[in-house]
């Protein structure tokens, strides 16, 4: 994207023909595989959330690095902060924290997933103590809550594409016209 901004930039400035072109060319191909990844993601939106729903699964049960209390590791932290922030525990619920690599034949789960802040609390067998909501649910309403933000934020980008095309083709117009204007003198 900041190669094509600095292909415009000096199209613009040099009132390059050929490098007016190449951004524009660029600009509506970005654009149409805009359209194109937006469709096949809503055409496939079920296959890619059970594909999403895997992929964690995995990640607790075979790379999950941290000892579910003070010391996270990479993917202990992230956990850490999607459990803290959404008030949730584990994929779909905190029986994906059972018999995990990090803590095989146990039914322990990060102290992340409690609902207070008690060090060892994940480590107990009082599940009134933690959150009973799956992380996957949780981020997926905070998703559709604010989908009318991020759907305003893609059309506005959309508009702001458009602008860029028009304004490219409009350049390459005026560019055109004074080389004319100028030959005829």
């Amino acid at each position: 994207m900041i190669v094509m901004g600095f292909v415009g930039c000096c199209g613009a400035f040099m009132e390059s023909r050929c490098m007016l072109v190449l951004y524009f060319f660029a600009i509506v191909i970005v654009f149409l595989l805009e359209i194109v990844a937006c469709i096949v993601a809503f055409e496939n939106r079920k296959e890619i959330s059970g594909a999403v729903k895997k992929r964690l699964l995995d990640n607790i049960r075979f790379e999950y690095d941290g000892d579910g209390t003070t010391n996270p590791g990479k993917y202990g932290k992230m956990w850490d902060v999607f459990q803290y922030d959404f008030e949730c525990c584990g994929v779909n619920g905190f029986m994906d924290w059972y018999d995990i690599t990090a803590w095989p034949n146990e039914t322990w789960v990060p102290d992340s997933c409690c609902e207070e802040n008690i060090k060892k609390c994940g480590k107990t067998t009082n599940t009134q103590d933690w959150f009973i909501e799956g992380c996957y649910d949780s981020i997926r309403r905070s998703l559709a809550e604010h989908l009318t933000v991020v759907s305003f934020v893609a059309l506005v980008i959309g508009i702001v594409q458009l602008f860029m095309i028009g304004s490219s083709i409009a350049l390459l117009c005026a560019i055109h016209n004074h080389k004319v204007k100028s030959m005829a003198v």
